[in-house]
């Protein structure tokens, strides 16, 4: 297989374009994951870096980005080590084309399928936030076998700039074109959606109903709900589907391991003040919902008043309504289905259980990508030999 030369690299690519003289000559960056030297930082923050896959979809890209991988989650990785893998993943110039570059060379056959799970699979496992992970998984897209996990790595979020409602209404979108297993994973994550941060007991009755069904990155899921609402054995489920979907990576990747271990610890720390929490949410849901219903009834009805009194004259002054009863009338529908199901006045409880949610979508995303990259490294074959890996 050979994928055409990016258009990017010609004449001169970003990363070789003249610098600020303060740099010196240093190279551009191609790997991290070891102690950066002040000289490669200073590339780094000025945009001296090859993203990854930014050489074209060749075979000496898959390792480079398998050797950044390996490198961020050895034993002895460095601390910062992620932070620095995260910026090899998009270009400020370039952006997302890389990956589109790689999609369209999987398509017409001049790269092999597994390029695409081991990239989606590395921004996972890295903790990319809501937007660099949909912007590396919107464009790999058009392979068919990555659409449901590219799907719901760009809708399954909420968590980095607190839009949740946003998030969970592309989480109800997606999945039409996905095959029967993998949309209920993505009616999972909506029920998970509902239930944590919705405060509906539907959405839980949803995830205990179906956990038998669901593979173990849906179990864990139905298992991290089933905690928060105070299940017994919600805990140790929820180990277990963490120690299955890190077994394909454990040997390959030993600081992934640990990293997930010492997430999944803090997630699990409190549990009465999270259940405290998710109660206190629901009941300001509930007392805030009452009291818009009762607003959106008194701003809708007509005025009880007699025709003859002070109040009823100075209606008939004009006929435009009130701006309260404008209000309501344009906004029943958004509040039956945002207000009174996800407004919670009380910001202590909210922003602790948002904060809750975030770090328990985080670690989810970090074992999705576990997963997809246990699946790439089968595939890989020869390619993923360490020895045939440059560093």
């Amino acid at each position: 297989m050979s994928a055409a030369r990016p258009p990017w690299l010609e004449p001169t690519a970003p990363w070789d374009a003249p610098s600020d003289p303060s740099q010196g000559s240093a190279p551009a960056v191609r790997v991290v994951g070891h102690a950066l030297s002040a000289g490669e930082l200073a590339a780094l923050r000025a945009g001296r870096f090859v993203p990854l896959y930014g050489l074209g979809a060749g075979v000496d890209e898959s390792r480079r980005a398998l050797a950044v991988i390996r490198a961020c989650f050895a034993r002895d990785a460095d601390p910062r080590a992620t932070e620095h893998a995260l910026a090899l993943l998009e270009h400020p110039t370039l952006g997302a084309s890389p990956y589109a570059h790689l999609a369209g060379a999987i398509l017409s056959g001049d790269a092999p399928a597994w390029n695409a799970p081991l990239v989606l699979g590395a921004a996972l496992v890295l903790g990319a936030d809501d937007g660099l992970r949909a912007r590396v998984a919107e464009p790999l897209d058009r392979v068919p076998r990555m659409r449901p996990h590219c799907e719901i790595s760009a809708a399954a979020g909420g968590g980095t700039d607190g839009a949740w409602r946003d998030h969970y209404l592309r989480v109800c979108r997606a999945g039409p074109r996905s095959a029967e297993g993998e949309r209920a994973v993505i009616r999972a994550m909506r029920a998970w959606y509902e239930c944590v941060l919705a405060r509906r007991w539907s959405g839980l009755d949803h995830l205990r109903g179906s956990r038998a069904s669901l593979p173990p990155l849906g179990q864990w899921l139905v298992d991290s709900a089933r905690w928060v609402v105070g299940d017994d054995d919600a805990r140790e489920s929820l180990t277990r589907c963490t120690e299955a979907l890190l077994s394909p990576v454990h040997d390959a990747l030993p600081g992934l391991t640990a990293l997930v271990a010492r997430e999944l610890t803090e997630l699990l720390s409190a549990p009465l003040t999270v259940r405290w929490n998710w109660l206190r949410c629901a009941a300001s849901r509930d007392h805030a919902a009452m009291a818009i219903r009762h607003w959106l009834r008194a701003a809708t009805e007509a005025t009880s008043e007699p025709e003859d009194s002070p109040e009823r004259a100075l209606e008939s002054l004009g006929p435009e309504p009130s701006r309260a009863g404008r209000a309501a009338a344009e906004s029943s529908g958004r509040a039956e289905d945002f207000i009174l199901d996800w407004y919670v006045p009380d910001r202590a409880p909210r922003r602790a259980l948002d904060a809750w949610a975030a770090g328990a979508l985080r670690l989810w995303h970090r074992l999705h990508g576990a997963a997809m990259l246990g699946r790439a490294l089968e595939s890989m074959g020869d390619v993923a030999s360490p020895g045939e890996v440059a560093t």
